[in-house]
């Protein structure tokens, strides 16, 4: 709301500014004054002049019906105007443009930003003696000059953040003789720089961070009172820690991020220090210990670094210490020297997983007052001296495993916050939190609490804030009716709730009430009604409401959420008496016309989502809501009328009408908004013409995403004075127009122009010097203007894959130094990438299925702040020599993916990247030179999914101490696992298809953080899965195919179990009788097991099952239990037969969205049970062969994906199918589609996106094509089908298109006329093709089937037009008969042929 309420201050004026301006101006006292004027009124010299202007540019605001753009620069200034009154010490100079500001008086601070600090704007503060202090924030341009600054001699402090420009002239800030504190914020400072700041003898305080370019220091002694040093995110090394050791005052140091240090050693000679943060330099392995020999350090920041136990002995020796942060040193495993530290009062430990021994005297500490532990593993002994230590105020438990009672931390009577959320294994002790006197905010988020546990907190006499999501075991909440001081409490997702909501009502200071997705209904609804207080009320997913007419009595609310409450046909009539509601979220209801009538008298509404309400059809009635800033209509594709008004909101501020139909005239009244800031038209369809939109003067974001039909005005949208971000994805912009939109000069931020077919230059960008973010995926044509990186010199994130560009535009790429995430995935030209190497601010880069990539990845290593490498199908070299030189000195690597890499790959030359959490080599078949991962001290996640891995590297996979995630899927040589046993960090493992594992099993009950085991397709039974009885924290088990395995009850001792899939296992499995009294499933699976124990009664008694699939043929009877399950989203029961009954009660499930019953015969009369059910979004019923009319199925609204794949008997029905909003994936494969009426009714689906029409009895395609959002289309294998096909080519989304073995002629081919967006086109089996020389008139075709059977008795002609096609990458010619010099010339251009 912040935004919005920025904007109402440009827009208004307020009458106390302007009274506070004149009596400054009257008065002899210097006050701080900040006048803004326009360029042409600069010289005024008076005070009498200038406020007679600005009361002349008030009049002219009032006057004024539409914002030009002059208007809009007075209305920048009111809001410079507001933000001076506020602060009385300082100016300040914010860019807009036509804006010019000078300071009046005395200012002792002053700040200054980009189109603010013009020439000679600094000068103003010459001979100020009062103005002492002075910021500048420059965020576009590419130089400043800092002798601007040089001759303001009388500074003390100076602040420049210039995060991607230029500093020259550093040198002149040698004149500053007064200077003492300076801060320089610049990816550009080099070395030259820094050692002309060292001369200004004054500094006390010095920054120069987020510079790579910064290598050497050397020269710093000589500032002889240096007090405070930050050097953040800079590649200083050893040699630069040695020179800051002789700053003998130095007090606080600051080098985080700066992954050259290996030696702390220096450090400890700095006798002054106070504040020591060396956070993230993960690459230290000396000296850590020396620090305690800091006899005055207070504050210590070692988050990430490699301490060791040993170390940390030696740091608590430091008596002084009173913030420690050792968050993440993984290498922990004893804190029980913290027992010496007695004077800390705040510990960081999240993330120190490995700690099995010390926790206790944590709590002993006498002055702790603030502690965090997130990820750290409490035994119940562990908390035995809780209490027993200082007055901790603050404590943070989250996600905490292996204590069961949270009695014990009642005896922190200190406490004021404490946070338990996720800590899965507490059973009991909650309600005695309530007796805390002073606790005033607790979060226990999915904490699996009963409800009997809960009576106690009701006791709380001090309580602000409580948190219990998603906590399934909860039923009765009246207790905490009794908390009379909670303001805020969320039960969001407490589906078990069944009574006491209603009594919150009570609650005599309740502000904000969350119960999304809980059961309340009308009669809670009108008893939390009785509320005086609730200032924010969020009901979105109560699906028992059927009446809101009660919301009337919350007279003080502000803000209501009641998206998808699509029970709800009542009582929209109260709203209008909320007259202080300010935000109202409705998206997914049943709303009305009508309904939305009563919301224009509430005359406080700033915020409106009714965004996927399908029942609008005119909207009329919001133009009277005129105190309306943000409107959502994102999906209401059945609005027709009405539309045209919204341009007449006074204060509409951001609109959203994604996916409606419009027409030229609604754009034409859109452009007349005085106010718009941000516009999302994306895919939206019926207009042709933006030009209108150039009038919105105001307009900073604007996305046209697929919208395809606009031909006219894209380069007006260059007029666009304030626009920052534009996505013209999938449009047919060109170069003229992207031409025009850019050489106006607009301050473009973000630019996205991604499948832009029509653009082959992007030349014209090399204007747009504020901008950030380029996006050009697909955008396959783009073949000139790639030497524009040199001069983006803001830009920060370009996407550029799947594009032409090669080795030479690499070079052009390389020039923008600022980049710090590059995508060129699937740029096939590309070999070599060594000038990637001088991007030195690049920290996240895709090079994922370049393979052609021959030179230059050894380069990559050197890259100084590279985190993110992605490098899947890359050719990764044949020798182990060339490997170890290929990533080997990177310092900053965290995640590095080489999935499916071809060439050797040596894991031996990845041991000297310290940093390195995630290594993914699955697929890769050559890895060789596997080192113990112990010297990977970071690593988390490691993927050896198949690879040819034996034990023996198991085992050095075993001395890794803080891997959390092992995946060895299809490792089949892996026959022993017991040593992992010594994984005592590990969560997840995968040993799907390890069928060779005969040794080990036991080994998982020893792993006390294991959350995820697969064992599927392994010989494990059931003596082997009796260990998983140990694992107390275990979320989800897979077995699939384990033919062995006989029993599984096993599960029933693993309370923490969420996720169980058992799936064709050995016939008579036992154990499955009693899975409903697991109470955390959520998700259960079972498929194949024959002759099992299964009990649907039991499963129907489950409180907490949110997905439940059931495939077991004949063996299901009744599903009438199941319709108990009133959590229940996701229901599959594919497969049950045709003895299946009681499937007609599943309607009553509220929650349900999506439901498999396909290959189960259901009849018409079952289903018209079902068809009553409004929440469901994904339908499938193939192969129900006893369905022949589906006409009820137009009551499923909210149906997006219906797939009636093989049911062949249906006959009547199919206009149904054009009466669902919603519907966008429709399957109709081996149906009796015809054309003349099914066809019909298929062509009116407005929203389909994919139709599969294979099999079926059309004759003509003629129809399909009236389904303009069509992107993905299968109708091939249809016999009769004779007539259409080129009718199918003009579709303007149509990605993929099918037409597999379909009667598609040369004729039909010869009317394909351009242009065209088919990316993937199958002409496989066309026996009536001859000649497919067209076919180079779709020129965005990537991937063609063109195969043909063996036996083919004449060849086809036309194959040279592949050559025509400039984005084509894989083609399947398969028995064809293609010329030798085709193929040739095609795998010139790395065209994957099969």
């Amino acid at each position: 709301m912040s935004g919005n309420q920025g904007r109402k201050r440009q827009r208004s004026s307020s009458p106390e500014h302007t009274e506070a301006l004149k009596e400054s101006s009257t008065t002899g006292q210097n006050k701080l004054t900040t006048v803004t004027i326009t360029e042409e009124t600069r010289d005024a010299s008076n005070d009498e002049t200038v406020i007679s202007l600005l009361n002349e540019h008030e009049k002219l605001i009032k006057q004024t019906t539409r914002l030009e753009s002059s208007v809009k620069a007075l209305k920048c200034f009111m809001s410079n105007l507001t933000a001076m009154s506020g602060e009385r010490r300082g100016g300040v100079c914010d860019g807009t443009e036509c804006i010019r500001a000078v300071t009046l008086y005395h200012a002792a601070d002053n700040a200054f930003s980009d189109e603010g600090l013009y020439e000679g704007s600094l000068s103003s503060l010459c001979g100020r003696i009062q103005a002492k202090k002075l910021t500048i924030t420059l965020s576009k341009g590419w130089k400043f000059n800092s002798r601007q600054v040089s001759k303001l001699k009388q500074l003390e402090e100076l602040r420049i953040e210039y995060p991607h420009g230029k500093l020259v002239n550093i040198i002149s800030l040698n004149n500053l003789d007064m200077l003492k504190r300076l801060c320089l914020r610049s990816n550009n400072i080099d070395n030259n720089d820094a050692r002309h700041l060292f001369n200004i003898g004054t500094l006390e305080e010095l920054a120069i961070t987020d510079t790579m370019q910064l290598t050497n220091i050397r020269g710093i002694s000589r500032l002889t009172n240096l007090k405070c040093l930050e050097l953040n995110s800079t590649d200083i090394d050893d040699s630069c820690i040695g020179e800051i050791s002789a700053c003998a005052k130095l007090s606080k140091l600051s080098v985080s991020e700066c992954n050259n240090i290996t030696d702390a050693t220096p450090i400890s000679q700095l006798s002054a220090l106070e504040e020591l943060n060396l956070n993230s330099c993960y690459h230290i392995t000396k000296g850590i210990g020396t620090l305690g020999m800091l006899l005055r350090l207070r504050i210590l920041d070692l988050s990430g670094v490699p301490v060791e136990d040993n170390c940390l002995k030696d740091l608590c020796d430091c008596g002084s210490l009173e913030r420690l942060n050792i968050s993440y040193c993984i290498q922990l495993t004893d804190i029980n020297p913290l027992s010496n530290a007695t004077a800390i009062e705040e510990l960081n430990l999240n993330g120190c997983r490995r700690i099995t021994r010390g926790i206790g005297v944590v709590w002993a500490l006498p002055k702790l007052r603030v502690l965090h532990m997130k990820d750290v593993h409490l035994s119940e002994p562990s908390l035995d001296s809780v209490g027993t230590g200082g007055p901790l105020v603050k404590v943070s438990l989250d996600n905490c495993a292996g204590f069961g009672d949270m009695t014990l931390l009642s005896s922190i009577v200190t406490l004021e916050e404490l946070n338990i959320q996720k800590c899965a294994d507490i059973i009991s002790g909650v309600g005695s939190l309530g007796t805390l006197p002073y606790l005033r905010v607790l979060n226990i988020k999915e904490a699996h609490i009963s409800s009997l546990d809960f009576t106690g907190i009701g006791a709380s006499k001090s309580l602000l804030q409580l948190n219990m999501e998603s906590i399934t075991g909860l039923i009765d909440v009246e207790a905490l009716a009794n908390i009379l001081t909670l303001e805020k409490l969320s039960l969001h997702g407490c589906t078990g709730i069944d009574a006491g909501i209603g009594c919150l009502g009570n609650l005599p200071q309740l502000k904000m009430l969350d119960l999304s997705g809980t059961n309340t209904d009308n009669e809670s609804l009108r008893s939390l009604c009785l509320s005086q207080t609730v200032v924010s009320l969020n009901l979105s997913h109560c699906w028992k409401m059927t009446n809101v007419s009660h919301i009337s009595s919350l007279e003080a609310l502000n803000e209501l959420n009641l998206s998808n409450c699509f029970g709800i046909n009542a009582g929209w009539e109260a709203i209008e008496k909320l007259q202080q509601l300010h935000v109202a979220i409705l998206s997914n209801t049943h709303i009305t016309d009508r309904n939305i009538s009563h919301f224009s008298k509430c005359k406080n509404l700033v915020t409106l989502d009714l965004s996927f309400c399908n029942k609008l059809l005119d909207v009329t009635a919001l133009s009277n809501i005129t105190t309306l800033e943000e409107l959502n209509l994102d999906s209401c594709s059945n609005i027709r009328k009405g539309l045209s008004v919204l341009g007449e909101l006074p204060r509409l501020c951001v609109l959203n009408i994604k996916g409606v139909q419009l027409e030229d005239s609604v754009i034409v009244s859109l452009g007349n908004g005085g106010s718009l800031v941000k516009v999302s038209l994306d895919d939206c369809a019926g207009f042709g013409d933006v030009t209108p939109l150039s009038n919105l003067v105001t307009l900073e974001e604007l996305n046209l995403h697929y919208c395809d039909k606009v031909t006219s005005g894209m380069g007006t949208l260059g007029r666009l004075p304030q626009l920052r971000v534009l996505d013209l994805g999938r449009t047919q912009v060109d170069n003229n127009s992207l031409e025009n939109i850019c050489t106006s000069s607009i301050p473009l931020v973000s630019l996205n122009l991604s499948h832009c077919k029509k653009i082959t230059s992007i030349s014209s960008i090399a204007s747009l010097t504020a901008l950030e973010e380029l996006n050009i995926d697909n955008s396959c044509n783009v073949t000139s203007g790639w030497n524009v990186f040199g001069t983006l010199h803001q830009l920060r994130v370009a996407t550029l894959s799947n594009t032409r560009i090669n080795d030479e535009n690499i070079r052009y790429v390389s020039e923008c130094k600022s980049l710090n995430t590059l995508n060129l995935a699937f740029c096939k030209d590309i070999t070599d990438v060594t000038a990637l190497s001088k991007i030195t601010m690049l920290e996240e880069l895709n090079l994922d299925c370049c393979p052609n990539i021959r030179k230059g990845i050894e380069t990559l290593g050197t890259l100084p702040k590279a985190g993110i490498l992605s490098m899947k199908e890359c050719y990764m070299g044949d020798s182990d020599a060339q490997q170890c030189s290929i990533l080997w000195n990177s310092k900053s690597l965290v995640k590095l993916n080489l999935e499916r890499s071809m060439g050797f790959i040596s894991v031996k030359a990845l041991s000297n990247i310290a940093t390195l959490e995630e290594l993914v080599l699955g697929h890769a078949r050559k890895v060789c030179c596997i080192p113990s991962f112990s010297c990977l001290p970071r690593l988390r996640v490691l993927n050896l999914k198949y690879t040819d891995f034996n034990d023996d590297v198991t085992k050095n996979i075993s001395e890794s101490k803080s891997l959390q995630s092992l995946n060895l899927s299809h490792c089949k040589w892996v026959t022993d696992i017991s040593v992992l046993s010594s994984l005592l960090a590990l969560e997840e493992l995968n040993v799907n298809c390890c069928n060779g594992i005969r040794k080990g099993w036991e080994s998982l009950g020893k792993l006390p953080l294991l959350r995820v085991a697969i064992l599927s397709d392994t010989n494990i039974t059931a003596k082997d899965i009796a260990c998983l009885s140990s694992c107390k924290t275990l979320v989800k088990l897979k077995f699939f195919r384990c033919e062995k395995l006989s029993d599984v009850t096993v599960v029933y001792e693993i309370q923490s179990l969420e996720e169980l899939i058992v799936r064709s296992c050995s016939d008579g499995l036992k154990g499955l009788n009693a899975l409903g009294t697991l109470p955390r499933l959520r998700f259960l699976l079972l498929r194949n097991v024959r002759g099992s124990d299964i009990s649907v009664e039991s499963i129907g008694t489950s409180k907490s099952l949110v997905r439940l699939h059931i495939e077991m043929r004949e063996d299901l009877t009744d599903t009438t239990p199941l319709s108990n399950i009133t959590s229940l989203e996701e229901l599959s029961l594919r497969e049950c037969g045709d003895n299946l009954g009681g499937v007609g009660t599943l309607e009553k499930l509220p929650r349900l969205k999506s439901l498999d019953l396909g290959l189960s015969d259901i009849s018409n009369s079952t289903l018209n049970y079902i068809f009553l059910s409004r929440s469901i979004t994904s339908l499938n019923l193939d192969s129900s062969w006893e369905l022949t009319d589906i006409s009820h199925i137009s009551n499923l609204t909210a149906l997006e994906e219906l797939n009636l794949g093989g049911c062949y008997y249906i006959t009547s029905g199919w206009k149904a199918l054009s009466e669902l909003p919603r519907l966008r994936v429709l399957n109709l494969e081996s149906t009796r589609v015809t054309t003349r009426y099914d066809g019909y009714y298929i062509s009116r689906c407005k929203s389909l996106v994919t139709l599969n029409l294979e099999l079926c009895d059309m004759t003509d395609a003629s129809y399909i094509a009236n389904i303009k959002t069509l992107e993905e289309l299968h109708i091939g294998k249809c016999k009769e089908l004779t007539q259409g096909f080129s009718a199918l080519f003009t579709l303007p989304r149509l990605r993929i298109l099918n037409l597999i073995c379909s009667l598609i002629t040369d004729e039909d081919l010869r009317e394909i006329q351009p242009p065209h967006t088919i990316e993937e086109l199958n002409l496989s089996y066309c026996v009536e093709l001859n000649d497919i020389t067209p076919l180079g008139r779709i020129k965005s075709i990537k991937k063609l089937h063109l195969r043909q059977s063996h036996d083919a008795r004449r060849s086809t002609e036309g194959f040279r037009s592949l050559l025509e096609l400039p984005c084509l990458s894989w083609v399947d010619l398969k028995n064809a008969s293609v010329s030798s010099d085709i193929l040739r010339e095609l795998g010139k251009r790395r065209v994957h042929i099969y």
